[in-house]
């Protein structure tokens, strides 16, 4: 990547059971803020997949389950699995009818990486924008790791509110000029 790689990012480098505490706190943060039955979907490696269950269930979630991004492409390391996926977990604020106006969703979700990304844990356009179908119609979605923007993008494009947290000044400001260019050539 040398001259063109991301900017770094805060927060990557927890050990589990800080980064288990810090996730407990803003999921709750985060709950307070969402309507009973509101979904809640976090993205997830294998390192932290256990632990992320239980925050989400300490901060007050009902835990649903694990849904899976297969990436298809990583690096192989011989004698290893591929680490080619990573983890939905999910759940929900309290009770979530099963009548609610959402399709079914898949278990697995099939994107590469995307190509050009301007964040390291950037995610695929068309994941985000199949994986923010889990609200309501006219729902409003909150991404607190706001990143490249592509979950806020994904969320207008599908006819979304939505409200991106980013702390990282290069990231937001890369973020907001993607969603804005993105947008333009949509309209």
């Amino acid at each position: 990547m040398g001259d063109h790689a991301p900017p770094p990012f805060e927060g990557d480098a927890k050990d589990q059971r800080s980064w288990t505490r810090w996730a407990a706190e803003w999921l709750a943060d985060a709950r307070k803020l969402c309507k009973p039955g509101a979904p809640v979907c976090m993205f997830i490696d294998w390192r932290q997949l256990p632990a992320a269950s239980d925050a989400l269930q300490w901060a007050g979630w009902i835990w649903r389950g694990t849904a899976v991004w297969d990436k298809g492409n990583s690096r192989p390391q011989k004698g290893r699995f591929r680490q080619q996926a990573e983890y939905i977990v999910w759940g929900s604020n309290g009770d979530m009818p099963i009548n609610r106006p959402v399709p079914c969703l898949p278990g697995v979700f099939k994107y590469g990486n995307p190509q050009n990304r301007i964040h390291l844990t950037e995610k695929p356009l068309q994941l985000m924008r199949d994986i923010v179908k889990i609200t309501e119609p006219g729902g409003h979605i909150l991404d607190p790791f706001a990143g490249s923007g592509t979950t806020i993008l994904a969320a207008v494009l599908e006819g979304y509110t939505a409200t991106g947290i980013e702390v990282t000044d290069e990231y937001a400001r890369l973020a907001r000029e993607r969603i804005a260019q993105e947008l333009a050539q949509a309209a």
